[in-house]
């Protein structure tokens, strides 16, 4: 019922059927609240999704890394920073163990308010944690430290790491905006001799700028 009420975007409905089952003490598992919270995030009542989670105590749930990754993901998507880092605050308290994807969103969260510097130093966290940053992890950092106009510290910082597609397009387009053309085929070569295919974005980030140039 209340996965219906969430598609439904009834959040009276919803609301009104976790007190009932809190009345006639029903217990609740995590998947109910991911449910609950996702309806929230659905709306954009991301404070009202994580009201919701500080409640979970009462309905016999104990708060686990997914139900913090889905309070996490509302709350970013209406970038409530300081909301998010008070979660992970908690999530440490707790002793939460994080993963990727957790990481992922506090990397997203810091780089969408232009905190790279600690972006990169939580990069440094999670390998230190033993949870491997993975394509999503440099490409949010390296994409963020090139829009701020920091593409040689970018391009340093990919040279440490494993290398992707999306990381080098993420280099390519942060060049491409400098008109650094010598730089951009240089890391065309790159990908050539690690045996990595750009693929569409690649081709058209450096033909629009050449087209922009008047080079092409």
């Amino acid at each position: 019922m209340i996965k219906r009420l969430g598609y439904e975007r009834d959040i009276d409905g919803i609301q009104y059927l976790l007190q009932l089952m809190k009345l006639e003490g029903i217990s609740c598992n995590e998947d109910l609240f991911v449910i609950v919270i996702n309806a929230y995030r659905r709306v954009g009542l991301a404070e009202q999704a994580l009201k919701t989670f500080y409640r979970i105590g009462e309905f016999g749930c104990k708060p686990s890394v997914k139900i913090y990754n889905h309070v996490l993901d509302a709350l970013l998507s209406e970038n409530k920073f300081q909301m998010i880092t008070g979660i992970y605050n908690n999530m440490k308290r707790d002793g939460i163990e994080l993963n990727v994807y957790t990481y992922n969103m506090l990397l997203k969260a810091l780089c969408k308010n232009n905190r790279v510097d600690a972006a990169r130093k939580l990069l440094a966290e999670m390998s230190y944690k033993g949870c491997i940053p993975d394509a999503v992890s440099y490409t949010t950092v390296v994409s963020s430290m090139c829009r701020l106009g920091k593409v040689e510290e970018a391009r340093e910082l990919s040279m440490r790491i494993k290398s992707f597609v999306p990381v080098y397009n993420a280099l390519i387009n942060g060049f491409c905006r400098e008109h650094k053309m010598e730089e951009v085929f240089e890391l065309f070569n790159e990908m050539a001799v690690e045996g990595i295919d750009p693929n569409v974005i690649t081709y058209s980030t450096v033909i629009n700028t050449l087209s922009v140039m008047g080079e092409c």
